[in-house]
């Protein structure tokens, strides 16, 4: 998949939600009234983070030039944190100030003028190849051992690391992350050196970042619900099977059932939806046996409240917005080059509070 991490500040492609609240303005009459103000929450997309722990293996990618980014991925990384945290994100002009009421002075506290939190998006390959410390990765003693138990590892430096950037300056970030390629270990017919038991995994990601394999959320504004997909779950992603091939994201019955259901309660609710996965549309299996359908099937029977799919691109150190009803024309931008026109341009979320 993606090897090359091309992180700056400029990679931290942001959207921006607005939350809902109430302020008081002068009326017609002189009297303070209350009417809808709106609170900006930037969501910045980072991909591709590659954190690297002592488990790497230093020189054992496919080319010079990844075996040199990968060991300057943290530097990058921590720039991109630091920036976040501090509010600077490039500015947009907007100074929403304080209200002034009919008394003179400000009928709303400092707290429902200032922004919201930032949301950081994660979209996979959060670390490096950490599974690679797992002596048997069929084995639960093996991750007890080779990896909870290690005060230092891959997932201990990223787990921190989020954790830290959550609570610096009570500027406090939510976190979503979703996995990627280099977040499970699976070697095509070499089952034992593979993770065949899913739970696993699942017991690395609830371990580390508190989290579940897949899911949806709701509280990060009244309009749009986050739901995050791993395209490893499914048939290409089982190292003994007939259809195993690591190229391609597969989602399981189990996760594409659930991701049906979840779409027809949203779109019920009259929700918009915003779908997170690492590998892009067009690298992923088109039909799973299991089913008989993929994710794109399931995608457009809830065309009205998907409003977009965002994942990493199939060219390096690129991010996606894909089309549902086209995959192939989805628009890729790469990370080196990616700002706030990114989210404008690509015309992706028309409607609701999300907007560029």
């Amino acid at each position: 998949m993606v090897f090359l991490v091309l992180l700056s500040l400029s990679a931290a492609v942001y959207l921006c939600l607005l939350r809902g609240t109430e302020r008081r303005v002068d009326g017609a009459d002189g009297v303070g009234k209350k009417e809808p103000h709106h609170r900006k929450r930037k969501a910045f997309v980072l991909a591709d983070t590659h954190i690297a722990g002592p488990e790497l293996v230093l020189n054992a990618e496919s080319n010079p030039m990844d075996n040199v980014s990968v060991l300057r991925a943290m530097q990058r990384l921590y720039r991109v944190l630091d920036r976040i945290g501090g509010g600077d994100d490039g500015g947009d002009g907007d100074d929403d100030g304080a209200v002034t009421g009919a008394d003179g002075g400000t009928d709303v506290s400092p707290d429902d003028h200032a922004d919201a939190p930032p949301l950081l998006l994660v979209l996979g390959d959060i670390v490096h190849d950490g599974l690679r410390a797992l002596k048997d990765p069929t084995s639960l003693r093996s991750f007890e051992r080779d990896l909870f138990e290690r005060d230092v590892n891959g997932y201990t430096i990223a787990r921190d690391l989020f954790a830290q950037s959550d609570n610096s300056n009570s500027n406090s970030n939510s976190v979503l992350f979703t996995f990627g390629n280099h977040d499970a270990r699976t070697s095509c017919g070499d089952v034992r050196s593979s993770i065949s038991d899913l739970s696993l995994l699942a017991n690395v990601y609830q371990f580390y970042f508190n989290t579940t394999p897949w899911g949806a959320t709701d509280d990060v504004d009244s309009n749009w619900t986050f739901v995050r997909l791993n395209g490893m779950w499914g048939e290409t992603w089982r190292a003994g099977g007939a259809h195993c091939n690591t190229e391609l994201a597969s989602f399981g019955a189990e996760q594409l059932a659930w991701l049906d259901a979840t779409l027809a309660a949203k779109e019920k609710a009259g929700r918009f939806v915003l779908v997170l996965t690492h590998f892009p549309l067009t690298a992923t299996l088109a039909l799973e046996a299991e089913l008989g359908v993929g994710l794109v099937d399931v995608l457009k029977r809830h065309e009205g409240t998907v409003k977009g799919v965002l994942t990493v691109g199939t060219e390096r150190g690129g991010l996606e917005v894909a089309d549902v009803q086209s995959p192939r024309r989805s628009l890729t931008h790469s990370l080196t080059r990616a700002s706030r026109s990114f989210v404008r341009s690509s015309g992706a979320f028309p409607q609701g509070n999300l907007v560029g």
